[in-house]
């Protein structure tokens, strides 16, 4: 009797340890800290597409922690793809894991809505909006189609291509040689006369022309097709 006991007495002093050995924290609600972290992040923006966290080693044992975990990312650049999240246990035990993270966004672009062929002039229904994953953006790209209406394509185009600034071109409207309208003068007192190009001019673009009527060169603003402005 006093052998069974004595086994038995053993045998409760090994369980006891494993009973009375202190929780870890749950691995789950370490990503949930990391999910709601980045959410919070990159919500207002409303190009989160998805969080790809890392995962975590299931070796890992840490103390559970008796108050709300804390999340930052210290060393964080802004708009970067890769992310290590801190997650912190500012509880009585304190502890501290890093869990590196992808962020994907997504973001509304402007793409071809049709085939577009090369040197074609782009209007409104060239374009739409569609919305792509900032890692597969190259280039500058555009958000607003407005802005694109006009320019030139250096090569074609298919439906649903996201458009960048290497595929386009502003189209040439003056090209030397020809002969143009001048425009002269500020407020409300302007006068026009004939000039012909001595360079080849898009929108926005000075380029000089000879005054035909004096034979004055003289440098402005291209316009317009065959016009551009000069101001005194």
């Amino acid at each position: 009797m006093a052998y069974r006991a004595i086994v038995a007495l053993i045998l409760l002093g090994s369980v006891l340890p494993a009973a009375q050995a202190r929780p870890t924290q749950s691995l789950a609600e370490i990503r949930t800290s990391v999910q709601a972290f980045v959410n919070e992040l990159d919500g207002d923006a409303g190009q989160l597409e998805r969080v790809e966290i890392d995962r975590l080693d299931e070796r890992l044992r840490l103390p559970a922690c008796g108050e709300a975990l804390a999340a930052d990312a210290p060393n964080r650049r802004e708009g970067s793809e890769r992310l290590v999240v801190r997650v912190r246990c500012p509880g009585p035990s304190p502890w501290k894991v890093y869990v590196p993270t992808r962020v994907v966004r997504s973001i509304e672009v402007v793409v071809a809505a049709r085939p577009v062929p090369r040197g074609s002039r782009l209007d409104a229904e060239d374009l739409r909006t569609a919305r792509r994953t900032t890692t597969r953006l190259r280039g500058e790209y555009y958000t607003d189609p407005k802005g694109l209406i006009g320019l030139q394509t250096q090569r074609s185009l298919q439906p649903g291509t996201v458009i960048d600034a290497g595929q386009l071109t502003r189209p040439t409207l003056v090209r030397r040689g020809d002969t143009l309208l001048i425009q002269a003068g500020n407020g409300p007192v302007k006068v026009s006369m004939q000039g012909r190009a001595l360079e080849d001019g898009t929108r926005g673009e000075r380029i000089r022309a000879r005054n035909l009527s004096s034979e004055r060169v003289v440098e402005g603003e291209v316009i317009a097709r065959g016009r551009m402005r000069v101001n005194y």
